[in-house]
């Protein structure tokens, strides 16, 4: 029995020492755990690092980039010349009222030479036949050559004043609809631009504040991960400790090339946007903020969505103007009264048919003749062409129609959301609340866990723990902040409204 005893204290010695070397880890592991890591050089190389070929950059307000993206959009420069192409076509229609002059010329001259021959008469052929021995006939001919050289001027000049045409006033008032669908148009796509701008400025600012928030957090896990070290090599922590800490050190330093990813990316944005700056990039000169509460409450804000709406009232005004076409169309049919005056000169001179033999007397075969006097009435003019014009009438006016359809779906759509961002400001105003106190909150715990660190009281699981719900609320609350400030950005778009800082009309129609 003791000796059963004894080898039972031998196996059980045997087992215990055996699952206490598979429980920790060798000497060599520690060695290279500790050798491979270098998280100062590791996190500096993130700093430094630049995920674009080149290193320039500027530093701009909301401000500058907007008034910049405003003059440099191909988009905008293209609405504000089809402004004035259909203001030319505004005052091309308004012409019509006036009267039409037209003047015609035809001022020439020819010359020309040619061979005559005529019949002699008897008194020619009775004188030949006294003064000559030669027989001549009665069929004989007298030839010789001739020429012509005349000069014609022909000046004809008409006015037409139509006093009576139904298609002028509708034209000119289809015009000027056009003309006010382009600059709701225009409108539409600056503030478009502006939303646009502004929002990637917002990106860019939160990656930023993200990054600044995260380089102390870093530094502090570092600074945590070396006191553990230490305690390892005292022997008053184990290389899961270690490892545990690293590892947070390693997922942060990971975190900080996200949001340096991300703050290049939206400031690439930028710059399309804000365009006119070749290999810069552009970042902002501020910080991220709490914005101010929006101007309006929920049923003014859906008022100015409805009332202002500059999609809506493009769809108007393309409506009204293939309205005015259609009743364009449709006069045509009506008869054109028009008052006319001619007037018209005719002089016509020169030589016909002079001989050419040597010094010829050519003055009874040279002529003049001027001829002048001008007429004036009323007239009319009507057609009919089967009934087309009746039909693409109809056409332009179902056109129209449809147009006012969109113009309210244009309308449900920007009141829809206004809801939304309205909603989500709010929503966002709560959440910065809240994830302020929390990352309040999560600061005080890191100070505890840091006391007692000192003390050596400190669990490395529960420090972990803590940097990562203070990192979380971190990033919870600069979330907070760029939702808040994009929901009043698009509040400020979808109401037709403005910050008081800009003025769209002076920087559009300066």
């Amino acid at each position: 029995m003791r000796f059963i005893f004894i080898l039972s204290l031998v196996f059980f010695d045997f087992a215990f020492s055996r699952h206490k070397a598979l429980a920790q880890p060798q000497v060599s592991d520690e060695t290279t755990i500790k050798k491979n890591f270098n998280p100062i050089a590791l996190a500096n190389e993130v700093e430094n690092a630049s995920y674009t070929n080149n290193t320039k950059s500027v530093n701009l307000s909301l401000e500058d980039c907007i008034k910049l993206a405003l003059k440099n959009n191909p988009l905008i420069s293209k609405y504000i010349f089809d402004i004035k192409s259909q203001n030319s076509l505004f005052l091309a229609s308004k012409t019509k009222w006036y009267p039409t002059i037209s003047i015609e010329g035809q001022p020439f001259i020819s010359q020309q030479y040619s061979t005559a021959k005529s019949n002699l008469n008897a008194d020619s052929i009775v004188r030949q036949k006294s003064s000559s021995s030669s027989n001549v006939s009665e069929t004989s001919y007298n030839v010789y050559d001739v020429f012509t050289l005349d000069q014609y001027i022909d000046i004809e000049a008409t006015l037409t004043w139509k006093i009576l045409d139904f298609t002028r006033t509708p034209a000119i008032k289809s015009n000027w609809e056009s003309i006010k669908k382009q600059q709701n148009l225009l409108k539409l796509a600056a503030r478009k631009l502006i939303a646009d701008v502004s929002i990637s400025y917002v990106k860019v600012q939160a990656s930023q504040k993200k990054i600044e928030e995260l380089k102390p957090l870093i530094s502090a896990t570092i600074a945590s991960e070396k006191a553990i070290s230490k305690q390892l090599d005292i022997g008053y922590s184990d290389i899961g400790q270690v490892a545990q800490s690293q590892t947070q050190v390693l997922n942060l330093i990971n975190d900080l090339i996200l949001f340096k990813k991300m703050r290049d990316e939206y400031s690439a944005d930028l710059t399309s946007l804000v365009g006119g700056y070749g290999e810069f990039m552009i970042y902002p000169s501020t910080q991220i903020s709490e914005p101010t509460p929006f101007y309006f409450d929920l049923s003014d804000a859906i008022n100015l969505s409805e009332t202002n709406n500059e999609l809506s009232r493009a769809y108007i005004h393309a409506a009204n103007s293939l309205m005015w076409d259609s009743v364009a169309l449709r006069n045509q049919y009506i008869p054109k009264l028009f008052l006319y005056l001619n007037w018209y000169y005719e002089n016509y001179d020169g030589i016909i048919n002079a001989p050419s033999s040597s010094n010829p007397s050519i003055m009874s075969n040279s002529f003049r003749q001027v001829d002048t006097g001008y007429t004036t009435g009323i007239g009319f003019s009507w057609n009919f062409d089967g009934g087309y014009k009746w039909f693409r009438s109809d056409s332009e006016k179902f056109s129209s129609s449809s147009m006012k359809e969109q113009a309210k779906s244009a309308k449900i759509d920007f009141i829809s959301k206004t809801r939304q961002n309205y909603i989500a400001l709010n929503s966002a105003f709560q959440s910065i609340s809240t994830t302020k106190k929390a990352v309040d909150s999560s600061s005080i715990n890191l100070k505890v866990l840091d006391i007692r660190s000192q003390y050596g009281l400190d669990d490395v699981t529960t420090k972990v723990q803590a940097f990562n719900l203070y990192n979380e609320s971190l990033q919870n609350w600069v979330d907070a902040l760029k939702s808040a400030n994009i929901a009043k950005i698009n509040l400020f778009r979808y109401t037709s409204t403005l910050p008081s800082w800009i003025d769209l009309d002076r920087l559009l129609f300066k």
